[in-house]
C-alpha cells in the first residue's frame, strides 16, 4: 500500500483515539483488524506513527500553528481525510526523525503525503518540513535558555515536553523544573516490551535463550531478577515461552512491587486490588506457592483472567474473591470481613490516574484534569484504610500507584499515617537487597519509592511499604 494511504489511516486512527472513551490498545486493535486489506508491516507502521504522534502531540501542534502562512498547504485534494490530524502527524514525525524517535526516516513519505492530499508541491513540502525542524528547534533552545536562566514559562516547556503546564508545575515544586523536563522528554519513547519470568517454573538464561532460539532479541532487566527487557515490540501470542506459563507481561516497576513486599512461605496475604493478577502471580512465585494469597477486585472479567493465568503457572494457593457490593463507609467489604486483623500482608495497588504509563497511553497526560486528582486522592485514602484493616499486629502493609503526581502518592500515605497511628513506614532498601536488587540514588533508610522512565527507563511508579505495630 502506498505511504501517503498509511499517513491517512494514520490521521484516522488518531482521530479515533483522541475521541474515545475505550482502552486505546481496543481502539486501535478494531481499527486495524477492519482494514483487512492492510498488510502485517503496515499495521506496525500506522501503530508506530499514531501512538509517536500522540507522545508529540504538543510541538507537533505548535510546529504546525507556526508555519510562514507562504507555504501553509491549500485545500484538502481528497475526500474521506482529516486534514488537521494529518498535518499534526505529518509534524511530529518530522519531529521524531530529528529526534531519533523512529524505526526509519519517513521524510520522502512525509512529502508524498503533502503532495497527495493538499495544495502543494514537493517543494513546498520540503520547505513546510525544514519549517518544522527549524520551529522544533528554536522551542527546544528556548526551552534549554529558559532552564539555565532560571526563568521558566510553563507554556514553553509544555509545548516542548508535550506534558500539560499544570503537571509540570507540580513535578517542579515537588522535586525540579529539570527534573519535569527529564521526565517529559522521557515520556516521548515508546516503552519497550517487559516481562516477568516466572522463577518458580524456569529461569531468565533460560527464557533469554528460548527468545532468541524464536528470533527475539531481549536482555536482563536492571532493577528485577525476573525481568526481561525487550527493546522492540514483538509477538508472543501462542509462543510455547507464554503459553506454558514461563513469563508474564509486567512493567520493570510493577515487579518491584512483589519484591518490596517480600512475602515469606505461609503468609496469609490479601490483594486487595488484583485486577489481572500480574502481582497476585508474583507474589505466589515469591512464596513458593506456600501460602495463602486472596485475590479480591470488584472486576469478575478480571478475577476469571487470574485463575486462568493461575492455572496455566500451576499455582494452587491463589483464591479469588469478587466484590460485588459497592464499598460503603470505612469497613472491609463483607465478603472479606473474616480477613480482620488476620493477614500477614496486604498489598493496595490503587486505581490511579495512571499517569506514569504515559509512554503507553500517551492520552493520559492531555486528558487527565486537575480537578480528577483529589477524587482520586479521596478515593485512593479511602481504599487504603478500609483495607488496612485486615493487616494483622507485625503485619505488612504495601501501596503503590502508577502514578506521578504526589497528590496520589506521597499524601496519600502521610495522610494514612498520621489518622491511623499503628502504622509506621519501613525502609524498603533492605527488604529490596534481600532480593539483590539496588535502586540507584535510593537513600540507605528510604521508606517510598519513585520509579520514572527518565532515571530508571521503567514506567512511572510509587511503593510505600508500611508495618503495622506488633503490640497494640
Amino acid at each position: 500500500m502506498r505511504f501517503p494511504t498509511l499517513f491517512k489511516h494514520s490521521a484516522r486512527l488518531f482521530h479515533q483515539l483522541w475521541k474515545s472513551h475505550q482502552a486505546p490498545e481496543k481502539v486501535t486493535s478494531s481499527y486495524l483488524q477492519q482494514r483487512r486489506q492492510l498488510h502485517q508491516k503496515e499495521k506496525q507502521i500506522i501503530s508506530e506513527l499514531v501512538y509517536h504522534a500522540l507522545r508529540m502531540y504538543q510541538p507537533a501542534r505548535y510546529g504546525v500553528s507556526h508555519i510562514s502562512p507562504e507555504i501553509k498547504p491549500g485545500k484538502i485534494n481528497k475526500d474521506n481525510v482529516l486534514p488537521d490530524q494529518l498535518l499534526v502527524l505529518c509534524a511530529a514525525t518530522c519531529i521524531g526523525i530529528e529526534e531519533h524517535l523512529l524505526a526509519q526516516d519517513y521524510t520522502a513519505e512525509i512529502t508524498a503525503t503533502l503532495v497527495e492530499f493538499f495544495e502543494i508541491d514537493s517543494s513546498g513540502a520540503a520547505q513546510w518540513q525544514h519549517q518544522i525542524r527549524d520551529g522544533w528547534h528554536r522551542l527546544k533552545q528556548e526551552s534549554a535558555a529558559q532552564l539555565n536562566a532560571g526563568t521558566i514559562d510553563p507554556q514553553v516547556i509544555a509545548a516542548y515536553t508535550s506534558v500539560p503546564a499544570w503537571i509540570l508545575e507540580i513535578w517542579a515544586e515537588t522535586y525540579s523544573w529539570q527534573w519535569a523536563i527529564r521526565v517529559g522528554e522521557a515520556l516521548w519513547q515508546s516503552a519497550p516490551l517487559s516481562m516477568r519470568v516466572n522463577r518458580h517454573k524456569t529461569s531468565v538464561e533460560r527464557v533469554l535463550e528460548q527468545l532468541r532460539e524464536a528470533g527475539i532479541t531481549g536482555h536482563p532487566g536492571k532493577l528485577s531478577p525476573a525481568a526481561i527487557i525487550c527493546e522492540e515490540r514483538v509477538q508472543l501470542g501462542g509462543k510455547p515461552v507464554l503459553t506454558r506459563g514461563e513469563i508474564e507481561i509486567q512493567d520493570e516497576a510493577s515487579q518491584l512491587v512483589g519484591f518490596v513486599a517480600s512475602p515469606q512461605p505461609r503468609w496469609r496475604i490479601l490483594d486487595a486490588c488484583a485486577g489481572a493478577g500480574g502481582k497476585t502471580l508474583h507474589l505466589a512465585t515469591l512464596q513458593h506457592d506456600q501460602g495463602h494469597i486472596i485475590a479480591s477486585d470488584t472486576e469478575y472479567n478480571r478475577l476469571k483472567e487470574i485463575r486462568f493465568r493461575a492455572q496455566r503457572q500451576g499455582f494452587q494457593s491463589i483464591e479469588t474473591v469478587h466484590i460485588t457490593r459497592p464499598e460503603r463507609g470505612d469497613s472491609l467489604p463483607a465478603r472479606l470481613a473474616h480477613l480482620a486483623n488476620k493477614c500477614d500482608l496486604v498489598v493496595v495497588d490503587a486505581p490511579c490516574s495512571s499517569l506514569g504509563t504515559s509512554r503507553r497511553n500517551p492520552l493520559i497526560k492531555y486528558k487527565l484534569k486537575p480537578k480528577t486528582v483529589p477524587r482520586l486522592e479521596k478515593k485512593q485514602f479511602a481504599i487504603l484504610s478500609r483495607y488496612a484493616q485486615a493487616v494483622k499486629p507485625g503485619g505488612v502493609l504495601v501501596y503503590s500507584t502508577c502514578s506521578l503526581l504526589p497528590a496520589e502518592n506521597e499524601q496519600v500515605v502521610h495522610q494514612f499515617l498520621s489518622e491511623h497511628p499503628t502504622f509506621t513506614l519501613d525502609p524498603v532498601p533492605p527488604v529490596l537487597e534481600s532480593h539483590h536488587i539496588y535502586i540507584p540514588g535510593l537513600a540507605p533508610r528510604a521508606t517510598m519509592v519513585t520509579l520514572n522512565p527518565a532515571d530508571h527507563h521503567t514506567d512511572g511508579f510509587f511503593i510505600a511499604r508500611m508495618r503495622r505495630h506488633s503490640h497494640e
